[in-house]
């Protein structure tokens, strides 16, 4: 295999893992998006008696139809989806989050932004230790960090509500001192 750069790695097998189409093929007495996922409520409620959690949704948040493809997301919706079977019906309402894992480094997202208006970074990538904040708005949408559990913490809870690009500043300088 030849890289962009024109070095040349042996490999035995070269795996491209692209895009993500939900598994829903077998349905077909629900309506489907041109995505191929189910729509739901807030309760993960397709029709009556009949829910559905993960990446074959897509769900209301903040307002907009999404689908977020990632397993910590659809632990979020069973429990949305049990509690609604069982009549406690508790809407989704959390700031999704996720994080990876990728040469030793630990990456975590936390909400969702198909677009934004602002982005600062602060830290060093480099040294893999930097919180970087997106917004739309004025107003936070998307944080991607390493090496600041602490402020992810945080600004994860503050996210719950509408939480303002400044303040997320001061959040992270605050929250990088005390983790210093």
């Amino acid at each position: 295999m030849t890289l962009k750069d024109g070095r040349r790695i042996d490999a035995t097998l070269v795996l491209l893992a692209t895009g993500v189409a939900p598994a829903t093929r077998f349905i077909h007495d629900l309506p489907l998006n041109d995505d191929g996922s189910l729509t739901v409520d807030r309760t993960m409620k397709v029709s009556a008696d009949i829910y559905a959690i993960g990446d074959i949704v897509t769900f209301p948040l903040d307002g907009n139809p999404t689908r977020i493809e990632h397993w910590r997301v659809a632990q979020q919706h069973g429990r949305v989806a049990a509690g609604a079977m069982m009549d406690k019906p508790h809407p989704y309402d959390a700031v999704p989050f996720f994080w990876t894992q990728h040469y030793g480094v630990r990456y975590e997202y936390l909400g969702h932004a198909a677009k934004w208006d602002q982005q600062e970074i602060i830290g060093s990538p480099d040294e893999d230790n930097f919180v970087s904040l997106y917004g739309l708005k004025g107003n936070l949408v998307t944080v991607v960090a390493v090496g600041r559990m602490r402020t992810t913490g945080v600004l994860l809870i503050k996210m719950g509500e509408k939480l303002g690009f400044t303040e997320a500043q001061r959040i992270v300088a605050d929250t990088h001192e005390a983790e210093s």
